[in-house]
Formats: C-alpha cells, sequence, structure tokens
C-alpha cells in the first residue's frame, strides 16, 4: 500500500501496460472486458466506501486497483485496432470486383529499389465515405508525391492485400511493424491505373508541409552542400529518407544515430532554447511564459508533421514543463506515468513502438542514474562540469536503452561514449542556431553568415561521426540477444540502480550477485542450445533456391555466396558463428531423412532411391501425381522460384494423394529440428 500511495500513476501505469501486452498474447473480446471492468469498477467503488467508514486499510485495494488497471489495458487495446470500425475501408473491399479508391496522402516514406512508397489515409471506397491508412507503393520511375496530394485508383480487390510478414527465421516482420502503426493493408499501383489530384480537403499535415517547403527554400539559398542539407533537414524536420546509406552506417557504427531521429533530445534542447528567447516573461509572467513555451513546443511538432516520435517527445515535454512550472509536489517518476498514460490513451500502440520504448526508457535511466553519477566529482570550471554532465547524461541513458538496443538492432558501438561526448555538445549549438533559422525562414529572412556557420558546424558533425566509425572495430555486430536475456538484462538494471542509490545495503549486494549467477547461467543455456543444433532449412528466397543445414554454430548453405539476399545473410550471420556455402545436391540425407531436389530439369526417376522429402524449385515440368506414385514421398515442399500456377496445381495433387504438401511463398521458410523431430514454426 505504501507504494501505491507514493507512486500512484506508476502502479496504474504498471498495470496498465501489463494489460496492453495481455492483450497480444491472450484474445478476450472486448465485451467481457469491459463488462468484468465494470463489475471490478463497482466492487471497488463499495469498498473504498467501507474502508472509509472503517478507517481501516483493506489489503484488496491494491489488488482491485491492479486488476481494474489491466482490465483498462486489454480494452485500449481492442479499441486501438481500427478494423474494429464498420467504416474501415476493408469491410467494403470484395475479392471479385474491381473499386474505385480515394486516398490522401500522409507521409512520405523512405523508397526501395522499385517503388516510391506513401501512407495514405483512404477517404472512398466507391461512393462509401471509409477510413484506415493504407500503404501504396508506386514505381520508382512515376513523379513525386506529397501530403498535398490525393491519389485516385481503380483497382482489382484482390491486388489491395495483407502487409508482408517476416517469410525468414528471426526476420523483420514488417507486417507487425506496420500493424501497430493502425496500417494492415498495402497495394502496387501501376502506371496509367491511378491519377493523382491536388487535396482540396483541409488537411493540416499538408499545411505543415507548406511550412517545411518555406524553409527547405531558405536553406537551399546557401552554399551548404547536398549532404550538409540532407543531414540539417533530418536534425531540424524529422526528414531522414534522402540521407545516403554511407551517412547512416557512419552514425550507427559511431553510436550516435539517435540523433538522427527527432525524440526526447531534440525537444529538450528546443525547450531550453524557447527558455533563453521567453526568460523575461518567465518571473512576471509565468502563465504567458508557460503557454508561449508549450504553444512553441506544439508549433514546432506542427512543422515537423505531428511525427510519433515528435509527437511523444512534446507530449511528454509539455507535461515536464506544467509540471515544473506549476509546482505539483510530485515525483518524476508519477510525471513520466502521467505522459506515458495519456500518450497511451490517445494511441494504445505507441506501447509496442520500438520509439517510445527507447525513448521512455532513456529518460527513465536519466532520471534514475544521473543524479546518482554526478555526485561522483564535482569540477570548479562551469565549462569542463558542463562537459562532464553530458558524459553521465550519455551513460545514464545507454544503460536503460543497451538491453532494447541489443534485442532489436543485434549491435553495440564500441566507441559511443566518445562519439556522444563529441557530438552533443556540438548538437546543442547546431539546433539552436538552427532553431533560430526556422523562424528566419518562416519570416523569409536569410542570413548568409548564419548559413556559413550552421553548415561549417554540420560539416564537422559529419567529419566527427565518419572518423569514429572509421576506428577499427567500431561496432560489434549480429549479437544474438534472445527474449529472455532481455528480461533478465533489465532486472539487471533495476538491481545496479539499487546497488548504487543503497550500496551499504547488504541485502542488494546479495540479489546483484545472484543476478550474476543467473545471467551466467542464462548465457551458457544459450552456448549450450546452439551447439547442439540440427536445424534443417529451406528459406523463402526469390529467383534463387536456398537450402541449407545447421550442425552446431556452423551453417552449410547450398547457394553461392553472392546470390543470397542480404537481409537473410545479416540474419543467418547473427544466428551462426560460421556460414558454409556450397553447391546444391540433388541427392541429401539429414538425419534418418532422404531428400530429393528436383529442378527446371524435371528428372527424378531414380533407381532404388526412395525420397521422404521432394522439394521442388525452379518451377519443374513434372506430373507430380506420376512423380508420387513412383517415389511415395512423405512431403511435397514447393519453395519460392517456383511459378503459382505451378504449386497451385501440384497441391491439388499431393491433397488427392493424402500427402503433405508446404508452400514456402505463402506459409514462410521450411523449418525442420533433427533433436524434437518437429517442423519449427516460422518467426513471423
Amino acid at each position: 500500500m505504501n507504494f501505491l500511495s507514493k507512486y500512484p500513476l506508476v502502479f496504474v501505469t504498471i498495470f496498465v501496460i501489463s494489460g496492453l501486452f495481455l492483450a497480444e498474447i491472450i484474445y478476450i473480446p472486448l465485451t467481457i472486458s469491459f463488462f468484468s471492468w465494470l463489475i471490478v469498477f463497482i466492487l471497488l467503488y463499495f469498498i473504498h466506501n467501507y474502508q472509509n467508514k472503517k478507517t481501516k486499510k483493506l489489503k484488496s485495494i491494491p489488488f482491485l486497483i491492479a486488476t481494474l488497471s489491466i482490465l483498462t489495458g486489454l480494452i485500449m487495446n481492442k479499441i486501438a485496432d481500427e478494423r474494429h470500425f464498420k467504416n474501415h475501408f476493408i469491410h467494403f473491399t470484395s475479392k471479385d470486383s474491381l473499386i474505385w479508391v480515394e486516398a490522401d496522402i500522409q507521409r512520405v516514406l523512405k523508397k526501395s529499389n522499385y517503388y516510391k512508397n506513401y501512407l495514405a489515409n483512404v477517404k472512398k471506397v466507391g461512393q462509401q465515405k471509409v477510413k484506415g491508412k493504407l500503404l501504396i507503393h508506386i514505381p520508382i520511375t512515376e513523379p513525386e508525391l506529397n501530403t498535398k496530394h490525393t491519389i485516385q485508383a481503380l483497382i482489382p480487390a484482390h491486388q489491395i492485400k495483407e502487409i508482408f510478414t517476416a517469410v525468414n527465421p528471426e526476420s523483420f516482420d514488417y507486417r507487425k511493424h506496420m500493424k501497430y502503426r493502425n496500417v494492415y493493408r498495402e497495394v502496387h499501383l501501376k502506371n496509367g491505373f491511378y491519377r493523382v489530384k491536388k487535396n482540396e480537403r483541409f488537411n493540416l499535415i499538408a499545411l505543415s508541409e507548406t511550412w517545411r517547403e518555406k524553409i527547405k527554400e531558405n536553406f537551399e539559398k546557401s552554399q551548404m552542400g547536398s549532404d550538409e542539407l540532407l543531414l540539417a533537414f533530418s536534425l531540424l524536420l524529422g526528414e531522414r529518407q534522402e540521407l545516403s546509406q554511407e551517412i547512416l552506417n557512419n552514425f550507427k557504427a559511431a553510436g550516435t544515430i539517435h540523433i538522427l531521429a527527432i525524440s526526447g533530445l531534440h525537444i529538450g534542447i528546443l525547450l531550453l532554447f524557447l527558455n533563453f528567447v521567453f526568460k523575461p516573461l518567465k518571473v512576471r509572467y509565468k502563465v504567458l511564459y508557460l503557454i508561449l513555451t508549450v504553444g512553441f513546443l506544439w508549433l514546432y511538432a506542427f512543422m515537423t508533421g505531428f511525427s510519433p516520435s515528435v509527437f511523444r517527445a512534446v507530449t511528454m515535454f509539455s507535461i515536464l514543463a506544467v509540471s515544473l512550472e506549476i509546482k505539483r509536489k510530485t515525483n518524476i517518476y508519477n510525471t513520466l506515468s502521467a505522459a506515458a498514460l495519456i500518450m497511451l490513451v490517445i494511441h494504445p500502440n505507441f506501447l509496442f513502438q520500438v520509439g517510445f520504448q527507447m525513448s521512455f526508457l532513456a529518460v527513465l535511466s536519466i532520471v534514475s542514474f544521473y543524479p546518482i553519477f554526478k555526485n561522483i566529482y564535482q569540477f570548479q570550471n562551469k565549462f569542463l562540469q558542463w562537459l562532464l554532465d553530458l558524459f553521465w547524461v550519455s551513460v545514464s541513458a545507454q544503460i536503460g536503452i543497451l538491453p532494447l538496443t541489443l534485442y532489436y538492432f543485434h549491435q553495440f558501438p564500441i566507441y559511443f561514449l566518445i562519439a556522444n561526448l563529441l557530438v552533443i555538445p556540438l548538437l546543442f549549438i547546431i539546433l539552436f542556431i538552427g532553431f533560430g533559422l526556422i523562424i528566419l525562414s518562416v519570416l523569409s529572412i536569410h542570413f548568409n553568415f548564419l548559413f556559413q556557420i550552421f553548415g561549417f558546424l554540420i560539416n564537422l558533425l559529419l567529419s566527427i561521426n565518419e572518423k569514429v566509425a572509421s576506428l577499427e572495430k567500431s561496432l560489434i555486430t549480429h549479437i544474438d540477444f534472445p527474449f529472455y536475456l532481455l528480461i533478465i538484462s533489465f532486472l539487471g538494471v533495476i538491481l545496479f540502480y539499487r546497488l548504487l542509490k543503497y550500496p551499504k545495503t547488504y541485502i542488494n549486494w546479495y540479489f546483484f550477485l545472484v543476478w550474476v549467477i543467473v545471467l551466467q547461467l542464462a548465457l551458457l543455456f544459450q552456448q549450450y542450445e546452439r551447439k547442439n543444433r540440427e536445424v534443417f532449412y529451406v528459406f523463402h528466397h526469390y529467383k534463387h533456391s536456398v537450402t541449407a543445414y545447421a550442425y552446431g554454430d556452423t551453417l552449410k548453405i547450398f547457394q553461392k555466396e553472392d546470390l543470397i539476399n542480404p537481409y537473410l545473410k545479416n540474419t543467418l550471420q547473427r544466428l551462426y558463428q560460421d556460414l558454409i556455402y556450397d553447391s546444391l545436391p540433388v541427392f541429401q540425407k539429414f538425419g534418418k531423412y532422404n531428400i530429393l531436389h528436383i529442378d527446371s530439369l524435371g528428372i527424378y526417376q531414380f533407381n532404388n532411391y526412395q525420397p521422404d522429402w521432394v522439394i521442388l524449385h525452379h518451377s519443374p515440368k513434372i506430373n507430380l501425381d506420376k512423380m508420387i506414385n513412383r517415389l511415395q514421398p512423405k512431403m511435397i515442399i514447393a519453395d519460392a522460384t517456383n511459378y503459382p500456377s505451378y504449386v497451385q496445381r501440384w497441391k491439388k495433387s499431393a491433397e488427392r494423394k493424402n500427402i503433405t504438401f508446404y508452400n514456402i511463398s505463402k506459409l514462410g521458410a521450411w523449418v525442420f529440428n533433427k533433436k524434437t523431430q518437429k517442423e519449427e514454426k516460422n518467426s513471423r
């Protein structure tokens, strides 16, 4: 009860988040969740009144509040899924018809090698007004679109598809990534089958695009190079789509990639900038100062197009600014929890976005560890103390987000402390000047000497990252960091904080040492699992067949190295220490199973050879019924190199013969574990 009374918002937030996660694991109908919530709420109300009359604290109160919070999370998760709305466009599409779709471009996404990609709000299907987001791909050769445009297209309904999912083990699941942004469908539009017109509807995002164009025009009048301009737009406006891969790789290797996405760091610096500008008002006109400060924060969010990272950061700092100015007697943990709750009420799916998780963990880690670290040593010189404070802030943030960095990105920049110690002070100056230049650009004022200073600083930032990235072994990559290590790591961060906060408490040392033993056992378990693997793979891979088998930490891949998709290769390098490449044989044996590969030559008539598995690739022209009668395989696998029409015909033949048929194009990679003698569910 003491924790609940001291940290009420923290308590509620923890269990609301638990409910949101629980809803992802267990399906509970919305009606059951709602009526359960109502029953618990009524029970809590009567018990609370009874407690007040008896003036006695009841132990059931925290339990009921926790239950109510979990149920709230369950309800929020269901409501967040826009597919439940009757006017969502997916309810007005038919697989057998052509449909007329009208959609407003909401956001310009990063281009691929073949397509320009856009996120759009669907407004009409036929004459029916609808809602919902659609991922649109148009050929790379087509003209550029932006948020001022509306697309109208006549589309066969079957071409509006579910977003592609993870098709190989441990690969990135783009469907899940977009699901948490309420995007469930995508469409590839062909030349001549759509038209573009100016968006006539009021569009706040399009209005912000007009402002950004004006700012860009003023910046482009300067003598800055293309790389410097693109980096400036990334730092100030959050537009990093056009940054070269070389620059992105340098920032990743240096451990400073976080500064390219506008987040808490940028908004915090903007708040300092606004505090400097409006400081004369702070003493006598606090309300006006607060209105102007928070107002300009949201104006900046508007200018960046209300990107999710900016929205999160501005919401958090608005709450912090108001809380500090009205001087409420609350602690920072309750304030951060209030910010989290507000954002999750507005958009529950924020919880499952990496940016949200890392932003809040970084801030939480800073407010927890920085006050401890800053007392270790104090310089008399203010400038040196400022640099030391920046160092401790960087260390504090990294402690909190390190487990997530390893889990999501599987890499660790060795020199991140050095890089951030150099980059963060420079970023302060760049953003201070940059915010001033934005204001001047909106007012159509151009000071060339300011742009020259700004360009020099941007170029210096590029040079620092390039130098750090070029250092030997600057980045450890391909780190295998499973979910159980993530949980153990977060537990370690909590115990480490307790140890630093109360170093003389014996129990904290005891638990920390127990944690060290648990971590060692987990690492030994991971090593044991890796060394005892015996797995056969048929990967999802277009154009070229890729099969492999693993023995321990070695993976033998039956395909030329230069023909393998780099994303697949990168994943395999993380999962296995040694990759060996070889040509694909006709016959293979894996444990007790005989494997036959039938390629475009269609040869399968071999004397006295009875395969357990037959793998079809490159669309062999065979009569599958005759092949089954002759070879009697237990399973047939069609990889992703086959024509879809062939696969459909083969599937029907296999079903008639009661033979298991696996279509890799539809189901993803086929993975067989020799130890369990079972297929493993593809990580999708």
